[in-house]
């Protein structure tokens, strides 16, 4: 029988966990904006390449059949004429003049426009991307403006710093030194977002005690071109202008050639980057500025790490998961805890960039002295062969279970080989834990 017991999440104080809310909101965000992107747009792109033969099939169904012959032969016509003037355009060719009544040749005028259009606009999967990528920085903006509030909240001096003075006017508005203090907060938090992106990394480390997003784990040259074009799309139509080249001129990312006047696109590899860096950064922040806010509450914040990387892990978001993975082993940690972050780490790498990134470092870790498990996940990593018998043992004696073996990313790779065994575990568990038990302690739910 399985048992569920319902706790608390985490044990913090509501302040503290007010930090971790926000960040929970631009992470759910931000994981639709990937789901999106991956699963609806690849969709749309497939779609866009076919849509001229659509415009011409839909215009078709709307003549008579017996009228269909003749628009095809219009079209034939029309691209005919095209060609000709294409190819003799500096012979002096008169232009060709193309004339068809009736149904046939208000369908022939109607896919001439609608193609022209389609032409001249950008693909819907195009417009999405773009759209998408604005979406996901302005998700980072809205929680820099949460975590930037709850600084002035702990930190007195953050807020002395203000140079703005209230009249006497405006202090007869507030009932309270406490209404001020808020109007006060307000009015920082909305000016500080009016910056650039180097302008907060500076009040960052200032206000939060030397928190600094450049010293994260994340690709801050990355990040800084993503807000940049993220800029030009917003503001330039996407047109590359002096100030975005001053911007990667500084992040020195040799790889993007373009010049004054380009036009930049997102794709689907650039947005999935880009969103997966953003996340990263944005986790990663407001677990650090919490942790620097609340000094007593570090081991609530490490275990929201520790749960943010399994479900990275789960979600298949490799870049984002070797940034918190990183910053997780520069914590303390359990042992249990430090194992964990290590090995999901290496899935991560190993996914993004290879065995060979990892397989030193995996094939030097001695797991003599550690549970049987831990055996194992150094083999799955490996991709040993012995990694199946290995399985077969721990699921037998209850270490694992099926679902685990047929969720954990660790174990993708084993997972086809083992389908059949798989299969018949499960079903011989649906027989013997047919009813499930639930006990609840709090309302809340782990």
């Amino acid at each position: 029988m399985a048992e569920i017991t319902a706790t608390k999440v985490v044990d913090m104080s509501p302040a503290a966990i007010s930090i971790v809310s926000a960040a929970d909101q631009f992470a759910r965000q931000t994981n639709s904006i990937s789901e999106i992107n991956r699963t609806v747009l690849p969709e749309l792109e497939e779609k866009a390449k076919d849509r001229s033969q659509r415009i011409i099939t839909e215009a078709l169904k709307s003549v008579p059949e017996s009228d269909v012959p003749e628009v095809i032969k219009g079209m034939r016509d029309l691209a005919g004429g095209i060609l000709s003037v294409t190819n003799h355009q500096t012979e002096g060719v008169e232009p060709f003049t193309l004339k068809l009544e009736g149904s046939p040749g208000a369908a022939l005028s109607h896919v001439v426009m609608t193609g022209f259009d389609q032409i001249q606009s950008a693909p819907h999967h195009e417009l999405l991307r773009k759209s998408l990528l604005v979406s996901a920085v302005s998700g980072f903006e809205v929680l820099f403006g949460k975590i930037a509030r709850s600084v002035f909240e702990v930190n007195s001096t953050a807020l002395n710093d203000s140079d703005y003075s209230f009249t006497l006017h405006q202090l007869s508005d507030f009932s309270t030194i406490a209404d001020a203090r808020e109007f006060l907060i307000e009015r920082q938090v909305n000016k500080l977002l009016f910056d650039s992106l180097d302008g907060w990394e500076k009040w960052i480390k200032r206000a939060a005690g030397g928190v600094s997003m450049v010293a994260l784990p994340v690709d801050w040259d990355k990040v800084r071109e993503t807000f940049a074009r993220r800029n030009l799309i917003v503001h330039a139509d996407g047109v590359v202008n002096h100030i975005y080249l001053d911007i990667i001129g500084k992040t020195q990312d040799q790889a993007l050639k373009v010049h004054v006047g380009d036009r930049l696109e997102v794709n689907g590899e650039y947005l999935d980057t880009s969103i997966q860096e953003i996340l990263a950064l944005g986790r990663l922040l407001s677990i650090d500025v919490g942790m620097k806010l609340y000094k007593n509450e570090k081991g609530a914040y490490v275990n929201v790490l520790l749960s943010e990387i399994n479900r990275l892990s789960h979600r298949k978001m490799w870049r984002a998961n070797i940034a918190l993975s990183t910053y997780a082993l520069g914590c303390e940690l359990t042992r249990s805890q430090e194992l964990q972050a290590r090995t999901q780490g290496w899935v991560a790498r190993k996914e993004e960039f290879g065995l060979d990134a990892i397989k030193g470092e995996v094939e030097a870790w001695d797991v003599s002295g550690l549970a049987p498990i831990y055996s194992l996940r150094k083999d799955a990593i490996l991709g040993k062969d012995s990694t199946r018998d290995k399985l077969r043992k721990l699921l037998q004696d209850g270490t694992l279970n099926v679902f685990e073996v047929a969720t954990d990313p660790i174990y993708a790779n084993f997972r086809e080989q083992m389908k059949a065994e798989i299969a018949s575990r499960s079903s011989f568990a649906e027989e013997d834990d047919s009813s499930t038990g639930i006990e609840s302690e709090d309302s809340s739910t782990e």
